[in-house]
């Protein structure tokens, strides 16, 4: 079982040329879906995927870049997916002397190289204590340098956990959890799909719960 959720107010995000917006929930008990429209320019919104181990920006297993691919096609027209890479995150990275860590702040340089590809929203997702309850990649979610307010600054646990952030920002869009034990990357996807399309059907309120 998958379940998304959103902030539950209406937000216009114009800044940088981006319009994404949040539906209003339309019943007690139901969940806004980000509607998201592309950019100026442009027919479909880009969005970075980001897999993280630990906190830090890895490169996925297959059978989960076999599922992102198949989404892509799935949402063709409505959003073009592509993995953020270690290539942009070096890019972006402070040069640290061999042997030592990266900044401890990895959620923003994972950002800043969603915005090196021109990827104005990136999806960064993992598994295991990066998923657990009340935290996302090991840190509080009032440490990971997103927008937290009142609305999202608690945060469920999965077998897949997966926030949707804009890349510029931080804001928090979208929280996507699987609780599926087989095959809940292809549960994760699914349910990321059904959200994209959700958000680009029509211009009336609409939710996931």
């Amino acid at each position: 079982m998958t379940r998304i959720f959103t902030k539950i107010s209406t937000l216009t995000l114009t800044a940088m040329g981006l319009a994404l917006t949040l539906a209003p929930s339309a019943l007690a008990g139901e969940v806004a879906t980000p509607r998201l429209k592309p950019m100026a320019g442009s027919l479909t919104t880009y969005i970075g995927i980001a897999r993280i181990d630990e906190g830090r920006l890895t490169i996925a297993p297959e059978n989960e870049r076999n599922a992102w691919s198949s989404l892509a096609k799935q949402v063709h027209g409505i959003a073009t997916l592509a993995p953020v890479t270690p290539h942009s995150l070096r890019e972006v990275s402070a040069p640290y002397p061999e042997g030592t860590w990266l900044n401890d702040n990895s959620f923003d340089e994972i950002r800043m190289a969603a915005t090196e590809q021109g990827q104005r929203y990136v999806l960064i997702y993992g598994q295991g204590l990066d998923a657990a309850r009340d935290s996302f990649g090991g840190k509080a979610i009032t440490d990971t340098g997103f927008a937290v307010s009142d609305q999202n600054n608690s945060s469920p646990k999965g077998e897949l956990k997966g926030y949707l952030v804009g890349s510029y920002s931080g804001t928090i869009y979208a929280i996507v959890t699987s609780n599926a034990k087989e095959n809940a990357i292809e549960d994760f996807t699914t349910h990321v799909g059904q959200m994209l399309e959700k958000s680009d059907a029509s211009e009336e309120p609409v939710t996931a719960s």
